[in-house]
């Protein structure tokens, strides 16, 4: 695999970020290294590009909300595997022997590392982190373990856009019965094989995405309530993967 890390970055504050190329060096003993599939942007990402709070440095390549599969695992990488989906925030390391750290407050941590703080982040083919902060993301359950071919066949779509799941809400009262957090958790459990709500919200996650859609467009459609016009009829058959 190439070591070359594709980009974009900005040489300046506030400058258009532009196409780059750069050698992330040897991956440490603690870090893993994430092929990026999704990145979201927040403010923070703007205020590190302005420069607003004078720790920026150049050239800076944002993104610290990132989704992505592991494709490599310092020496010293615990929990962890090739293949596994993870999600990354805010942090990208921590000491792990101070007393924040050995309490559990990672984030305490006075020798923390921002994942955009130093670092480039992943508006980026590819990431790096120190493991602690390569967060599993869950798996949907195994669709073979369903007799019915509705349920099946929706479960093997969410199992495809897992990161878009993680990123839409959920309208049927999940999150407050049961603590759902998204409408991946949703098809985490069993919970998407008996909610009609769930699955057309699923099985429309999985369309919308089908044609380019981004989650941000896809979440906004799901609160104007176009999920209602599923049809689960049609589902009854597997939709050819595009």
């Amino acid at each position: 695999m190439s070591t070359t890390f594709h980009a974009y970055g900005a040489s300046s504050p506030r400058a258009p970020l532009e196409p780059i190329s750069f050698d992330p060096g040897e991956l440490g003993r603690e870090e893993v290294e994430i092929q990026v599939s999704h990145c979201g942007i927040c403010h923070s990402d703007i205020s590190m590009l302005d420069n607003e709070w004078g720790m920026s440095t150049f050239p800076f390549v944002p993104g610290h909300e990132a989704a992505g599969t592991v494709v490599a695992l310092g020496e010293e990488v615990k929990g962890l595997k090739i293949g596994q989906r993870v999600g990354v925030g805010w942090f990208a390391h921590s000491c792990l022997s101070c007393y924040e750290c050995l309490s559990g407050d990672y984030h305490l941590c006075a020798r923390g590392q921002g994942t955009i703080v130093g670092r480039h982040g992943a508006f980026a083919d590819r990431l790096r982190v120190q493991w602690t902060w390569a967060r599993p993301l869950p798996d949907t359950l195994d669709p073979a373990q369903f007799l019915d071919a509705q349920t099946k066949n929706i479960y093997t779509l969410a199992a495809r856009v897992k990161p878009v799941l993680y990123q839409e809400p959920c309208y049927c009262g999940c999150d407050k019965e049961v603590g759902h957090k998204s409408l991946l958790d949703c098809f985490t459990d069993l919970h998407g094989a008996h909610c009609v709500l769930c699955k057309k919200e699923g099985a429309f996650t999985y369309s919308e995405s089908q044609q380019g859609k981004t989650a941000a467009e896809i979440r906004k459609e799901i609160i104007d309530g176009k999920w209602k016009e599923v049809d689960l009829a049609t589902y009854e058959t597997l939709p050819a993967a595009k």
